[in-house]
């Protein structure tokens, strides 16, 4: 009898460990089918901001011709719908809507034209920094084109922290979210989407985008280095109303060899947000910062880019 009562035993604390561990049938059948990712190009791990986005192209990918020679010192001539981009010794030739070009006179032929668009000139930017001698790297996790260091910089370096003291009215009955492990944080990092990507101590955060599932929800993709089976941790702040825990779906975790995690938070936690109620109806239109639960003397907000 005793034997019988402690397999019964043992088969409930399995039953019930498993049933902890393992995403429910429904969440198992959630599959991510799309992501808003607009192409950055990076140099030295830092954004370039264009007036017209860089775009793809059947696999190559164009930029303002601009960029060039403000970023890569070419010297850039242009003669009706001929282009011409000095660097040195190093000579392109590159003419408008023609995959023929030439490399210090050797002609070549380009997988994708230089075009207009917007009233901007966009050339293909692998030929253009080949042709310059400088190297470039597709990224296509994160839809990045690294040019020059990949050497992320810590955020501390970039983002100067502030107080705290006009963000804490954000964190009403919530105040364990302004809390490190040394005890209140004074200060806040104030993090827009131009500052991405950053580090904090030894995890590095590329981006943050939208991601859908096929029934239409809403999650916020997270492309970081973070590593380990806990997941991911954040928080809602919006105005006037309760801040919101939000912690990734680890059933939607995707891991890839160069050491990026891309963790997906839901949005919408149906059960949480019945129980705190938005004043004026909850959406992601509404929320003013994301917080990212990481153990800095500052807290880290993250400017809320869809905000309207």
């Amino acid at each position: 009898m005793m034997m019988k009562k402690m397999i019964a035993t043992a088969l409930v604390a399995t039953t019930l460990l498993t049933g902890a561990l393992a995403p429910s049938a429904g969440a198992a059948q959630v599959k991510i089918v799309r992501s808003d990712m607009p192409i950055e190009v990076l140099y030295d791990a830092r954004k370039i901001v264009f007036d017209v986005k860089p775009k793809m192209v059947r696999g190559s990918v164009l930029v303002p011709i601009r960029f060039v020679s403000d970023k890569l010192g070419g010297q850039l001539t242009v003669n009706g719908k001929n282009i011409t981009i000095v660097k040195g010794n190093r000579t392109l030739k590159l003419t408008m809507n023609s995959k023929a070009a030439s490399f210090n006179g050797t002609a070549v032929t380009l997988a994708q034209p230089a075009m207009v668009e917007n009233g901007r000139t966009l050339v293909p930017l692998r030929a253009v920094s080949e042709g310059l001698g400088t190297a470039v790297e597709w990224d296509g996790v994160n839809k990045f084109v690294w040019i020059g260091s990949k050497e992320v910089p810590l955020l501390v370096d970039i983002v100067k922290p502030v107080d705290i003291k006009p963000y804490e009215h954000y964190y009403k009955n919530k105040e364990n979210l302004m809390k490190s492990v040394h005890g209140k944080r004074t200060k806040v990092h104030v993090v827009s989407d131009s500052d991405f990507p950053f580090k904090v101590r030894d995890v590095d955060y590329f981006r943050m985008d939208m991601a859908y599932d096929q029934e239409g929800e809403e999650y916020l993709r997270f492309s970081t280095t973070l590593t380990g089976s806990v997941g991911m941790v954040t928080y809602l702040l919006e105005k006037g109303a309760e801040a919101r825990d939000r912690v990734e779906g680890s059933y939607l975790r995707e891991s890839f060899d160069n050491w990026i995690r891309v963790r997906y938070t839901k949005f919408v936690n149906e059960r949480y947000d019945r129980s705190h109620p938005s004043p004026k109806g909850f959406n992601l239109n509404k929320v003013d910062y994301i917080g990212l639960r990481e153990d800095l003397d500052g807290a880290i907000l993250i400017k809320n880019k869809w905000r309207k």
